[in-house]
């Protein structure tokens, strides 16, 4: 049952996350917005990241991503979103975000502790940048507290979004289908 619940929580955590800034690349390829492949996606290292005790040291349908201060899953083959665009042509998805500094506990109270922020820039810069603050609290009995964060991007392409939770900055690259 436990594996069951654990693939289900990590079957919804959606593309997002990425390394800490001593471990991105120094220059991100271009890409266009127009050539899905060429976007630079992010694709998780195998093994992953594994998180401090009492978070679980993998997931069934995706990869741990990230530092001690801030991670998220990927899927194993890369950070895509494969979403319908909506009427005004953007597409949305959720995140998920898991932090050390979060407690083990249900119930955490985020009060002054919900302090994320999310910004994505398009690629290729044909896109307005995009900062989403703030997230919704969250518990699983397997994965502990985290943030949901939605985040919601003008148009499909290449973005790279980074984001930043006390003091912890983490990037990577997502292409957005629709």
């Amino acid at each position: 049952m436990r594996t069951i619940v654990v693939a289900l929580v990590s079957g919804l955590i959606i593309s997002a996350c990425g390394v800490g800034a001593s471990e991105r690349a120094n220059v991100l390829p271009q890409s266009s917005s127009t050539d899905p492949s060429t976007c630079p996606v992010t694709v998780p290292p195998r093994p992953g990241f594994v998180p401090p005790d009492h978070y679980p040291p993998e997931l069934a349908t995706g990869v741990w991503y990230g530092t001690p201060e801030l991670w998220t899953s990927l899927p194993p083959d890369g950070a895509v979103w494969d979403v319908p665009v909506q009427p005004d042509g953007g597409v949305a998805n959720k995140t998920l975000w898991w932090s050390e500094n979060f407690s083990t506990a249900e119930g955490e109270d985020f009060s002054g502790n919900d302090d994320i922020t999310i910004r994505a820039v398009h690629l290729d810069g044909t896109a307005p940048k995009v900062v989403q603050k703030g997230g919704v609290p969250s518990f699983n009995r397997f994965t502990k507290n985290f943030l949901l964060v939605p985040l919601g991007l003008p148009e499909p392409g290449c973005w790279e979004v980074t984001v930043s939770y006390q003091g912890a900055d983490l990037s990577y690259v997502l292409q957005a289908k629709g």
